[in-house]
């Protein structure tokens, strides 16, 4: 059985006991955040190859597919998505580690 991606899991949420006035929205704007969050995820991941080469060691800001700023300082980052016309609403910022790095939890 192939693996669903995280939007395709996404895509078969029901909103059996959505609640809206806890998650800010209707379902059907819930959803569809959830979804483009998911998209940026398989996006930067399925990227990583590519990012790493001019990111390596650097946080980067991922919004719509696409890499939006980047810095070595992720509270100077934060702070000019905070500034922004966007804001840091529905923006993903990922740490870009060397090639073959393992963290242990």
């Amino acid at each position: 059985m192939p693996v669903k991606s995280s939007s395709q899991r996404v895509k078969n949420l029901q909103p059996d006991t959505f609640n809206e006035k806890m998650w800010g929205g209707t379902w059907e704007e819930v959803r569809q955040q959830i979804e483009e969050y998911a998209e940026d995820t398989e996006w930067f991941y399925r990227n990583l190859p590519d990012i790493r080469k001019r990111h390596q060691g650097e946080y980067v800001a991922v919004r719509c597919r696409k890499i939006i700023d980047s810095d070595k300082d992720h509270i100077k980052l934060v702070d000019r998505l905070e500034k922004s016309e966007e804001g840091l609403s529905d923006t993903q910022v990922h740490f870009v580690w060397p090639e073959g790095t393992v963290l242990i939890y």
